[in-house]
Order: C-alpha cells, then sequence, then structure tokens
C-alpha cells in the first residue's frame, strides 16, 4: 500500500513540474529585479498583491520599473516548457511549438493552435506623475523558453526588445541589460 502513495506523489508531482518551475523562477526574478532596482535608483511596483505570480491570461499588466526617465510596464507571459518555443504573428495571436526528443538527437514538433493573445491593459493604477516620463510596454518572457519567433514571411528569432503588436518583446535577462543600459547612458550624460 505505502508503494501506491510513493508512486501517486511521483506522478503528482511530475504534473505540477510546470508550475513549480514557474514559481521558483517568478521568486528568482522577483529577486533580480528588487536588486537591480537598487542598484540603479528605480523601483519595482506591483499592480496587484502577488504580481510575481502574473500569468497570460490576466488583462492588466502585472507591475511597473520607474526609472528616473522611464517607465516599463510589464506583463509577464511563462512558456510552461523550456524546450518549447513562442511564436508570435501580426495579427495579435500565438501558438507554442514543443519539442519532444524521442531517441537522443531525433526529436518532434508539435504546434499548439493560434490563441488569442489579449489586448492587455498596461496602465492599470497609473500614476499622474508618470505622464512626463517615456513610457515603454513590456511583454517578459519568464520563465524563459528555447526561442521566441514572429511569424510574418517564415518564422524569425524576435530582436531583444523588438516592438510586436505594441509591447516591447523581452526575457527577464535582456530587460535587466536594458536597466542597466539605460541607467548607464543617463548617468553618463548627466553632468551632476
Amino acid at each position: 500500500m505505502k508503494a501506491y502513495y510513493i508512486v501517486g506523489m511521483i506522478a503528482v508531482l511530475l504534473l505540477l513540474y510546470p508550475e513549480i518551475r514557474i514559481l521558483i523562477k517568478r521568486i528568482r526574478l522577483y529577486c533580480k529585479l528588487k536588486h537591480t532596482c537598487q542598484r540603479i535608483d528605480a523601483k519595482v511596483i506591483g499592480t496587484h498583491p502577488f504580481w510575481p505570480l502574473g500569468s497570460k491570461k490576466g488583462g492588466n499588466n502585472d507591475f511597473y520599473i520607474e526609472t528616473p526617465d522611464k517607465i516599463y510596464s510589464v506583463k509577464l507571459f511563462a512558456v510552461r516548457k523550456r524546450l518549447s518555443s513562442l511564436i508570435l504573428t501580426d495579427q495579435g495571436q500565438y501558438r507554442i511549438r514543443t519539442t519532444y526528443a524521442l531517441l537522443g538527437s531525433i526529436t518532434y514538433h508539435r504546434d499548439s493552435g493560434y490563441q488569442k493573445l489579449m489586448a492587455y491593459q498596461f496602465r492599470k493604477a497609473f500614476r499622474e506623475a508618470w505622464y512626463i516620463k517615456e513610457f515603454v510596454p513590456v511583454l517578459l518572457i519568464h520563465p524563459i523558453c528555447r526561442e521566441v519567433l514572429y511569424q510574418a514571411e517564415g518564422d524569425r528569432p524576435v530582436n531583444r526588445g523588438e516592438s510586436i503588436n505594441g509591447m516591447a518583446i523581452y526575457t527577464s535577462s535582456e530587460l535587466i541589460q536594458r536597466l542597466r543600459k539605460d541607467d548607464y547612458e543617463r548617468t553618463a550624460t548627466d553632468p551632476y
């Protein structure tokens, strides 16, 4: 009887693995963003109590990053499997291409059907003082998948910060690099 419980627990853990992975990655994202923002004189401001757990299904942005001259309005978008590819279209749709390893280097790809990418509200709880700053709506792909592609005339990789459907597409490491670069450029040109 004890063996059934062990097998049952292993099955539950395998089923919940993608969600556990997302939770752990989001906690790490929260810590990295807080650390980076402390170093560059910026603030992370959530739009709801559990903003690090935001999903692609929510219609509003999950948090803001306020720097001295920009407001990044960020919507979190999770891809459940690391070996998947996110394919965005110019019609406001997306699909997930999942890669399965069969034997060694032999792989099999399966595409999901097209799903509508929500028209996200990027100005939830927007403060009056922010209207004078540059506004940057961001779709943050986190946890990262194998690749993010844009389907226009064939699938091509999405460039860091490329605007698709009115949103700059970033991964967490790319967004942190962008924040550091903005801070460096601002302090390099600031005479004081």
